[in-house]
């Protein structure tokens, strides 16, 4: 009997698959239809390609990429043509686009299973070419066009962007061919040429709060330092100065970090670090509220139906203390860019980000619960909550604002 139950559940799954599977090749037979009376030749082969993957004598599937799959390979060869006959350096990537999109088709013909014509039992044969040689050929041409563009770009301009540029130049060169020629180590002394050296400072803190819950400004600055580390749109040509370089000129010059934002000793500091860039900033004020706790009493009603002999209305009541527990903190600091050739400011901006926590509970005075709303019963069944300390806020703080201050400065070290 068990045996039999399982033969025949058996059976029904392999009956619900087989109707799955049928649906699922109806559907992109549907799809392919759709794509070849829309001119998309392309796309109706390889919709009609997954059809027939999943049932070889569907004759709808057949005659579609019969009918699409050398149209398609038309259209693909005539835009190649095309761009062949304009005989543009600039256009071989376009060219090898062609290609591996004809590469794509040959190898998702070579994906079906042997087609058979339902009707006259013989196999429906569909060529599959191979591209490979042509699509080597092209990279190679590829390549050598963003090698030469390199080397003139690095010779004929010797700035920051233009060595950035030449460097993009190799990069994209092997990106065709990976090592093409000496491009890694040319693009190696381009983006040596390219890297902006930048000093971040300790952010002075004139607050006077942040130093009795931690240093607020050392610990913004190394926030900022770490953010940036892990911004990789511009680590590549940027080179941060280390703390303890940094800390020494400091100490010998006998300057705070405010003293750097002003031009007179912009320049001179910055020689002195060997930095093309220096990020500075104050910590204007710390506006921080203390945990509080207010209340409110709460009374609420309901009627009730109860089973004794008979059913009865009944009206119950409750009242309870709803808490109310708030703390927020505001920081508010403004940062400078400098441009150590010129000890002109690059970007100055004022953040004032903030922190509010708020959270309520409550707690039963007397009366039947049942009375109470969703809502209130949620409060009354939560446990006393606290307020996270000063020094948790500020910090969740910090990091939100050297989030902004990155965001802002990576716009000037693209």
């Amino acid at each position: 009997m068990k045996s039999a139950t399982f033969h025949i559940g058996l059976f029904t799954l392999c009956i619900l698959l087989s109707l799955t599977a049928c649906a699922r090749n109806k559907k992109y037979q549907s799809k392919a239809e759709k794509a070849q009376k829309l001119g998309n030749y392309e796309l109706a082969t390889f919709y009609a390609i997954e059809s027939l993957k999943l049932k070889p004598e569907y004759r709808k599937a057949q005659i579609t990429l019969k009918e699409s799959y050398p149209l398609a390979i038309i259209q693909r060869k005539e835009h190649l043509l095309d761009l062949q006959n304009r005989n543009d350096e600039d256009g071989q990537e376009e060219i090898l686009a062609e290609y591996l999109a004809l590469q794509k088709m040959s190898d998702a013909i070579k994906t079906l299973p042997p087609i058979i014509n339902p009707e006259s039992g013989l196999r429906l044969s569909f060529d599959a070419m191979d591209y490979s040689t042509e699509i080597a050929e092209t990279k190679s041409r590829c390549a050598q066009n963003y090698y030469q563009k390199a080397i003139h770009q690095s010779r004929m301009d010797s700035s920051k962007s233009g060595q950035r540029l030449a460097a993009e130049y190799f990069k994209k060169a092997m990106e065709f061919i990976p090592n093409y020629l000496d491009s890694a180590s040319r693009y190696e002394t381009a983006r040596q040429k390219a890297v902006t050296r930048v000093a971040i400072l300790p952010f002075e803190d004139v607050s006077g709060f942040g130093k009795k819950h931690g240093s607020a400004s050392e610990l913004l600055s190394a926030m900022i330092v770490d953010k940036l580390m892990h911004t990789s749109q511009i680590m590549e040509y940027t080179d941060l100065i280390t703390r303890d370089s940094i800390d020494q000129v400091l100490t010998e010059q006998a300057l705070g970090a405010s003293g750097l934002i002003e031009e007179s000793s912009a320049s001179s500091i910055g020689h002195l670090l060997g930095a093309n860039t220096i990020l500075s900033g104050n910590i204007l004020q710390i506006a921080y509220n203390p945990p509080k706790v207010s209340s409110k009493d709460v009374s609420e009603s309901t009627t009730i139906e109860e089973e004794d002999n008979d059913l009865k209305e009944k009206e119950i009541e409750c009242s309870f203390i709803e808490y109310t527990l708030s703390s927020s903190i505001q920081v508010i600091v403004s940062y400078t860019l400098l441009d150590v050739s010129s000890g002109k400011i690059l970007a100055h901006k004022n953040f004032d980000p903030s922190y509010t926590f708020n959270e309520n509970w409550g707690k039963i005075t007397g009366g039947d619960k049942r009375a109470l709303k969703d809502d209130q019963l949620r409060l009354v069944n939560k446990n006393e909550v606290f307020a996270p300390s000063a020094a948790q806020m500020l910090n969740t703080v910090l990091s939100d604002l050297s989030d902004e201050i990155v965001e802002h400065v990576t716009g000037y070290l693209r």
